[in-house]
This record gives C-alpha cells, sequence and structure tokens, in this order.
C-alpha cells in the first residue's frame, strides 16, 4: 500500500474521533524500536496503533508511570471516552510515548529521555506542574512488551517496549479531562479489590 494510501486509510478510520485526539495521533511521533530497543526510526502514533502495522511486527517506545502519596495509596485513572485507543478504561497515573525529539530519545544517563517525557506527559494529562516534579522523583524499574489489540475497536492496538517508572511523592493534580475522566488515590486492599471485581467481569465476559 503506498503512503498516500494509508494516509487514507487512517483519515477514514479517523473522521468521525475527537479533534483533539485525532491531532495527536496524527501528529504526534513515537520511537521506532526492535526488542533489542535499538531506535529503528519513528512514526506517527496512528502509523503505531494500528494493528495493521502492529502484525507485521512494529514496536514503539512507551513508558508507565505509577504514582503513589505519601500514604502509598496508588493513583489509578480512567481514560477519557475521547481516547481513541482503549477508551473508558483503568490504568496506572501516566500511559504515554516519548516523542522522537532528540531530548527524549536519549535513555543514558539513568534514563533521563524518558523521564523528561514523562514530566511533559503528566502536566498535560493531570496538570502536575513540572515545577513541583523533579527528574530525580522518578525512578525506573524495568522494561517490559506487551502487545493487544483495544477491545472496543480492534483496528487499533498496543505493542510497545514500555519503561515502567515510579514516583512517590504528594501532587497537586489538574486532570485534562480529554485524557482522564475521572481519578482516584486508592489504597492497596483497595486496588487488590477493584482488580478482582475486573477479572470476575472479564473471565464472565469473555467465558475463561
Amino acid at each position: 500500500m503506498t503512503s498516500s494510501s494509508l494516509r487514507g486509510q487512517q483519515q477514514q478510520l479517523l473522521k468521525d474521533k475527537d479533534p483533539e485526539q485525532v491531532a495527536s495521533m496524527t501528529q504526534e511521533f513515537c520511537p521506532v524500536v526492535d526488542m533489542e530497543d535499538k531506535v529503528l526510526g519513528s512514526r506517527s502514533k496512528a502509523d503505531c496503533h494500528l494493528m495493521e502495522n502492529i502484525n507485521q511486527g512494529l514496536l514503539h517506545r512507551a513508558f508507565s508511570v505509577l504514582l503513589y502519596n505519601s500514604r502509598d495509596e496508588f493513583l489509578l485513572t480512567q481514560r477519557a471516552s475521547t481516547k481513541i485507543t482503549f477508551p473508558g478504561y483503568f490504568t496506572n497515573a501516566c500511559c504515554s510515548h516519548p516523542s522522537a525529539a532528540p531530548e527524549e530519545m536519549d535513555t543514558s544517563n539513568d534514563f533521563q529521555g524518558m523521564k523528561k517525557a514523562a514530566v511533559r506527559r503528566l502536566e498535560f494529562e493531570l496538570g502536575i506542574s513540572p515545577e513541583s516534579l523533579c527528574l530525580d522523583d522518578i525512578h525506573f524499574m524495568t522494561r517490559l512488551t506487551y502487545l493487544i489489540p483495544s477491545p472496543e475497536d480492534p483496528i487499533w492496538g498496543e505493542h510497545e517496549l514500555d519503561y515502567v517508572l515510579v514516583i512517590k511523592k504528594d501532587l497537586e493534580l489538574r486532570p485534562n479531562l480529554n485524557e482522564v475522566q475521572s481519578w482516584k488515590y486508592v489504597s492497596q486492599d483497595q486496588l487488590e479489590d477493584f482488580l478482582g471485581m475486573f477479572f470476575a467481569v472479564f473471565c464472565h465476559d469473555t467465558n475463561i
């Protein structure tokens, strides 16, 4: 398929979606990597999240921020219904991607580039002021890969090499409702109960 055909396909798939989310998917670019995390180039977020491309092996860098407050409560957020992938699903504080900008592509020096990307997205999605969060507050834990289609619209999906970042700090939240429609700090017991309830519903719906 030619590049012009691909652009036409994406325009068709995105025509009824939220304009802000469409702009994000078409105008932002993610680092494309191999399974060893070697950068191969960059592609638009739309390219990276189309299952047609994912099924051909397209893999991109991402990060997930786990945020705890001083009471050891975990921030649980619900993705906005306007999101193109996984709308309305519950997740951790922030799941996003570094940009293809050099300062966010650099994973040396204690993953400074990835941490800069996290600060940028935490401000955009949760309204966390960059002045209240320094890079030393963000701790790299591990990397993992996963692949999953979006249940609501399996044309889209995720195939990410994901950096897991942890923050423990009391931070003021002013969420962007086009990104996050609800949020709550939960204790470990509350989180386990929530996950247990979610798993029970998932098993019932999928007849596992």
